[in-house]
């Protein structure tokens, strides 16, 4: 799994036969970083999770 991808990727993953999952970059780290909040969050309770909403596009 990745967030970034090039040809060479791509190419080496189809030759060994191996799955890939590409993420862009941005979801990949969205999830990571609201997978840290939580833990966080769940140890101490005295701590606000603040989302800020984010307008991005991905091509």
């Amino acid at each position: 799994m990745t967030g970034e991808k090039n040809l060479y990727t791509i190419e080496y993953a189809k030759f060994a036969r191996i799955n890939l999952i590409i993420g862009s970059h941005t979801f990949t780290e969205v999830f990571g970083v609201e997978s840290l909040a939580k833990k966080i969050k769940d140890k101490f309770d005295d701590v606000d999770i603040i989302r800020l909403k984010e307008e991005y596009l991905e091509v």
